[in-house]
């Protein structure tokens, strides 16, 4: 960039984008724990609203994935797709095409 735009205007950009020092000269800590802040009611705790309890069950962390449907020739998924847009990133694309039916 320096030989783009010349030396004093690199300079300028960077003093305009640099970031100033930090000091914590005059800052008083203020952190507390989480309780000294919000109350919680103990009971709500120990016994939660069904709402929760029914929430939580429908997000079961221990779902079979095994049934999950797999990706076909007829699936909707635009393999292609995916495939081009990771080629602007840092994965190995071979791995990619070579799993493309374990899933």
């Amino acid at each position: 960039m320096l030989d783009v735009v010349g030396e004093k205007q690199f300079k300028r950009l960077r003093a305009h984008f640099a970031r100033p020092a930090m000091t914590h000269e005059g800052l008083t800590n203020i952190s507390s724990q989480f309780l000294d802040v919000f109350q919680v009611n103990d009971r709500l705790i120990a016994t939660p609203p069904a709402l929760i309890s029914e929430t939580k069950s429908a997000f079961n962390d221990n779902e079979d994935v095994t049934n999950w449907p797999k990706q076909t020739a007829e699936s909707h998924f635009d393999f292609d797709l995916l495939v081009d847009i990771l080629k602007r990133s840092y994965v190995n694309l071979e791995d990619i095409k070579a799993n493309r039916n374990s899933f």
